[in-house]
């Protein structure tokens, strides 16, 4: 079901879509270059609503969806008797004013080969995912959490802070909240969910690994409506409501996991919450603003030791708002954006680690976009100053290597464009960026081209190919807010990123397959930034010497099977490795993240009476462990000594039941996250020699999981 404003000029806009983000955003495309008979009170133009429902055809019998009036008038999923509708709607003659019907012909298509996307219902229902969106993309190709269930991912071989995450255009500095929390924003506050594991658009620059989007809600709608979710780890809520001729919408969220820890820990504090609001109304015919702001704090605290200066503190927050101006014109939209935020992260882990960091943001931005014909341009830019305050103190073996700048003064610039034509079964995009970094007295500046380019040779099967370069300034390897925002000393990382893959979509399922080649630059790691500096490395005193050049390759398998099938699910498999190149590293070693193997099995059954039920199986294969190292002073090398650990399997299960009352919908759900109770591998201990793997004992972290029950009302 569409829902179309057509304005007094005849031109339209989409205002409403029930339907995946993609065909969506097909429709805007025709809607910008439609013209309508407006709609008229006597002699006089007026703006009109008009609301059209519209049938996908399997791509193999016919690639014509037929939009038609609205259910009441033709029967659901029906075309027209009398053939193709009309190709702008009438305006109807006063007599049958009450009863007039529109109708309108489009072509939609839906190109494969696109980066992976999840509708919202998909994965809230999905086992393993706590209901939580972002954390579903966890079981997708490429991606690897650090460790199961906690919040830092790699994505084909890049540093957790190398990848970037996104909400409604706004850069995030976290994803996840603490331990096994869900994301920081509301799913309800949550459209389509995508991520780019390699060669994202140009607008999603500075960044060397995989960009994680999350689009934003769609419009409000005439009605008052949101939603309440008790759960064990915590209580939700959202709701949304017209403003005028516009829109609010609110949603935050408690989580009192220490609750449930203090049954097992009682001196292990864990607590967050999050808040969003995002409120847009017109302020022309042409012309809307919107303001969205969002916010996250978490706080851990273990205070088992007998020595209080052995206590460990955690502390994480961030606050964001922007303001934004959009107007549309006869072929896009022209934009503007002013945004603020405050980060700020403690850890305090003994009494000789700790780290503090507090740093503001501002950051304007302009975008525009313009379609005409098979071409579709994007272009935009934006600037991010940063100042704030960084206080660390280590042990004495390691303050002599590594040093933070004190007091904060960063920036960066930024331009890019972006161009796709589509025509037929082919279509190619161009992207191009350029960001001048400014730290203290540097200043550095980078350019990025990107390409992708895809063909449809058959009806449901697509090929295609990308290739694209990044920078990111270095960075600490930690994802942390107020902390993997600092620019350090050293020349900017860089990514040379490709990949090939093809794709294949027929009766409700989807296979693709990919290939990817990453070349990673002057990257910081944290296994050197960690484990080398203190005593091993000679001449290792400044952080530019750290750093490391990765080759990360490998293989993506995904299928999927139609989550609207009664038994749906998919299976995703990594093939993958991570090497360190020995002629540009200062030491040899493996990355901590080389997980070799990694597969994912995810399936669903839903019954028409309400009651759903799925699992979800996780297995990969252990990372490389550091045992020791080997110093050969006469050639000047040294290479770390390493175990592979364990594979580690985890299953997950959920039980529910949907029902419908009057007054709107209703959902318990019984997950269970790690059903097995399974222990994953966290280092290996080894004899004082350290050099074979058979004198060396595993430690295993503590069973990681989470029974959770969740009642959910929407209205």
């Amino acid at each position: 079901m569409l829902t179309v404003r057509v304005d007094t000029d005849g031109r339209g806009a989409l205002e409403g879509c029930d339907a995946p983000a993609p065909l969506c955003a097909r429709a805007a495309d025709a809607l910008e270059d439609a013209r309508f008979e407006p709609a008229r009170r006597g002699d006089a133009p007026v703006a009109s609503r008009v609301r059209l429902r519209f049938t996908v055809v399997d791509a193999a019998e016919s690639s014509t969806a037929r939009e038609t009036a609205p259910a009441s008038e033709r029967p659901t999923g029906e075309p027209p008797e009398d053939g193709p509708a009309p190709s702008a709607p009438r305006a109807p003659a006063p007599a049958e004013a009450a009863e007039a019907s529109f109708g309108a012909e489009a072509r939609v298509r839906v190109p494969a080969g696109r980066p992976r996307r999840l509708a919202l219902e998909e994965v809230r229902l999905m086992p393993g995912a706590l209901g939580d969106p972002f954390r579903a993309l966890t079981a997708l190709p490429s991606v690897q959490p650090i460790f199961s269930g906690f919040p830092l991912v790699t994505i084909r071989g890049a540093p957790p802070a190398g990848s970037a995450y996104f909400y409604d255009g706004v850069p995030l500095p976290a994803l996840f909240h603490l331990g096994l929390g869900p994301a920081v924003v509301h799913p309800t506050m949550i459209g389509d969910v995508e991520l780019h594991a390699g060669v994202a658009p140009a607008r999603y620059g500075r960044h060397i690994g995989g960009v994680i989007v999350g689009e934003g809600p769609g419009p409000v709608g005439d009605t008052v409506g949101g939603e309440v979710e008790l759960r064990t780890l915590d209580a939700q809520a959202a709701v949304r409501a017209p403003v005028g001729e516009g829109g609010l919408q609110l949603a935050g969220r408690y989580g009192y996991p220490g609750l449930l820890l203090r049954v097992f820990a009682p001196d292990v504090r864990l607590a967050y919450w999050d808040y969003q609001a995002r409120f847009e109304h017109p302020i022309g015919r042409r012309t809307r603003v919107e303001v969205v702001a969002l916010g996250s704090f978490d706080r851990f605290g273990d205070r088992s030791a007998a020595d209080p200066a052995e206590h460990s503190e955690i502390g994480l927050q961030f606050h964001r708002l922007e303001l934004r101006v959009l107007r549309r014109h006869a072929r896009g939209v022209l934009a503007a954006a002013l945004g603020g935020s405050f980060q700020a992260s403690t850890l305090d882990t003994d009494e000789d680690l700790t780290l503090e960091a507090s740093v503001g943001t501002l950051s304007p931005r302009f975008w525009g976009t313009w379609r005409r014909g098979p071409w579709r341009v994007r272009a935009g830019g934006d600037f991010v100053g940063l100042s704030g305050r960084l206080e660390d103190s280590y042990a004495d073996d390691v303050s002599e290597s590594i040093r933070f700048p004190d007091r904060l003064r960063q920036g960066v610039a930024g331009l890019y464009g972006e161009a796709t034509w589509r025509e037929g079964g082919v279509a190619v995009e161009l992207g191009l960026r350029g960001d001048l970094w400014l730290r203290g007295e540097t200043v550095e500046l980078s350019v990025d081209p990107r390409l992708r380019a895809e063909v449809e040779p058959l009806p449901g099967l697509t090929l295609h190919v990308a290739a694209g370069l990044a920078h990111q300034p270095a960075v600490p390897p930690f994802a942390l807010p107020g902390i993997s925002q600092i620019m350090v000393e050293g020349r900017l990382q860089r990514a040379i990123q490709s990949e090939l893959g093809a794709s294949l979509e027929r009766g409700g399922v989807e296979v693709a397959l990919q290939g990817f080649l990453h070349r990673l630059q002057d990257t910081f790691f944290a296994d050197a930034f960690v484990l080398t500096c203190p005593d091993v490395v000679p001449g290792c005193d400044r952080i530019a010497d750290i750093r490391s050049d990765v080759w990360s390759y490998g293989l993506e398998l995904f299928l999927r099977r139609d989550p609207r099938e009664t038994v749906s699910g998919f299976l995703s498999y990594t093939l993958a490795r991570a090497t360190i190149d020995p002629d540009e590293a200062l030491f040899r070693y493996t990355p901590s993240f080389d997980f070799r193997h990694g597969l994912n099995a995810v399936l669903q059954i839903r019954h028409r009476s309400g009651l759903f039920l799925g699992a979800r199986g996780m297995l990969r294969t252990g990372r490389p462990s550091p045992i020791g190292y080997q110093v050969d002073r006469a050639e000047g090398e040294v290479r770390r000594l390493e175990v592979r650990l364990p594979a580690f399997l985890r299953l997950d299960a959920s039980l529910g039941y949907l029902w419908e009352p009057r007054w709107g919908r209703m959902r318990v759900v019984l997950e269970w996250f790690n059903l097995t109770l399974a222990r994953e591998p966290l280092d290996a201990d080894c004899a004082p020699d350290g050099v074979y793997a058979e004198r060396c004992q595993t430690d295993f972290m503590p069973a990681l999981f989470a029974p959770n029950l969740s009642v959910h009302a929407a209205f």
